[in-house]
């Protein structure tokens, strides 16, 4: 009993749980005191979608481990989120409307798409007003088209720039901050230095 009080005592300061009618069936809805935010959360239930709609006030989305394969409609509530967690789940695809619509937001500040089935990034991606983001685990198919993502993954932006991978193409294995345009073929003249 001692224990399992103490235990309630910890995670009550953690959070507090919003009603569950507030929240979709089987999800979890609560207010995160360090970072002054209400999540809305949901791993593990094998969604293929965003939800169409959030508790009003919601500015954390967190939907781990999830069946989500592309993102082609923005949800309404994409411009009250700070933080979005759709890693570990089956993307290969991300629109240009729903990275626009992110981009326009000003609000979204992390996004964590790590661990997904992205081949390709679209050089969107590179003007997005993010102060965080998370990329690996995804299996990027390094060619002359991906070129803009060496000088991007040497900003800070980017917390995993370093640990990122080809795993398809030319240059498998090879570090994208690495790469050797000149022995790629891309026409380029100059070896990219990381920056760090």
């Amino acid at each position: 009993y001692l224990e399992l009080k103490l235990s309630f005592s910890y995670h009550i300061e953690s959070f507090i749980l919003v009603t569950p009618l507030q929240c979709l069936n089987t999800c979890y809805c609560f207010f995160n005191y360090k970072y002054i935010a209400n999540v809305f959360t949901c791993t593990n239930k094998k969604y293929s979608h965003l939800p169409n709609s959030l508790q009003h006030g919601t500015n954390w989305l967190i939907l781990r481990n999830n069946k989500l394969q592309y993102l082609n409609a923005t949800p309404s509530y994409i411009n009250m989120l700070r933080y979005m967690d759709i890693s570990y789940n089956e993307i290969k695809w991300i629109s240009s409307d729903v990275l626009v619509a992110v981009n326009k937001s000003e609000s979204l500040v992390w996004l964590n798409i790590a661990y997904n089935k992205l081949t390709i990034l679209q050089s969107i991606f590179e003007t997005l007003t993010l102060e965080k983001i998370w990329l690996k685990g995804n299996p990027l198919n390094c060619g002359c088209s991906m070129l803009w993502m060496i000088d991007w993954l040497n900003k800070s932006v980017v917390q995993d720039g370093r640990e990122l991978n080809c795993t398809h193409g030319t240059e498998v294995g090879e570090l994208i901050y690495q790469l050797d345009v000149v022995k790629m073929g891309c026409g380029a003249l100059r070896k990219f230095v990381p920056l760090w």
